[in-house]
């Protein structure tokens, strides 16, 4: 079996951090094929070998799976929103960057369980490099270094790129140099009529709360 593009590049960069690699590989397709916000998917799917991006009522948010001419069929969970559908057609399309996605149907996010099928770490990567393709650093990282720290702002941001607004407060945090907590706080009303405000999800760049996440989410605020 052919080394895959991730193998190619540890054997030219020992050492070098599997996230940096699989970063840099997609910022080259990105420029390779001249790529610009919103990301045009389709194109880097067909250059990766994906002949369709497909949409279906099923549990798992991605898969990726091999077809008999020897291209790839992805597939999409259709009751995920447009933007969160992006994320996970990039997700998928940067599995074809690594180990074993030749031979594996890859099936991420259950949707009922939120498993995974595979290796963690591939799949963490396979976040990394979705990240980069969505949301290139290199048309970001400006745009953040101005940028408000206002919701209105990030959204804003997210709806240029056609992502999903957790997707881009994760990259915010990622690659803004400035200290920051993002406290997702929610409004929920039971059937008897009582209201409570809960805190939905964490995100944090700052070594301040690095424990914040599982200490405060879920938590009722007010």
């Amino acid at each position: 079996m052919a080394a895959s593009e991730l193998e190619r590049a540890r054997a030219l960069l020992p050492g070098a951090p599997d996230a940096m690699l699989i970063e840099g590989l997609i910022e080259d397709l990105g420029r390779r094929l001249e790529l610009t916000p919103p990301t045009n998917l389709h194109v880097a799917a067909s250059f990766q070998g994906i002949k369709d991006i497909q949409v279906a009522d099923m549990d798992w948010a991605g898969m990726l799976t091999p077809s008999e001419d020897g291209a790839f069929v992805l597939t999409v969970r259709q009751g995920d929103r447009p933007h969160r559908r992006n994320f996970t057609i990039s997700h998928e399309i940067t599995h074809t960057f690594l180990p074993g996605y030749t031979v594996v149907q890859h099936r991420c996010g259950g949707s009922a369980t939120r498993s995974l099928i595979g290796d963690p770490h591939m799949e963490s990567l396979a976040d990394v490099g979705a990240a980069e393709l969505l949301l290139p650093r290199r048309f970001l990282q400006p745009v953040f270094a101005d940028l408000p720290f206002t919701m209105a702002a990030v959204k804003a941001v997210a709806d240029t790129h056609h992502a999903s607004l957790d997707a881009t407060l994760r990259r915010l945090l990622q690659l803004t140099h400035r200290p920051a907590v993002v406290v997702d706080v929610r409004q929920s009303t039971h059937p008897d009529g009582d209201s409570q405000t809960m805190i939905h999800r964490v995100f944090s760049n700052s070594e301040w709360c690095p424990i914040a996440p599982s200490q405060l989410s879920g938590k009722r605020v007010g």
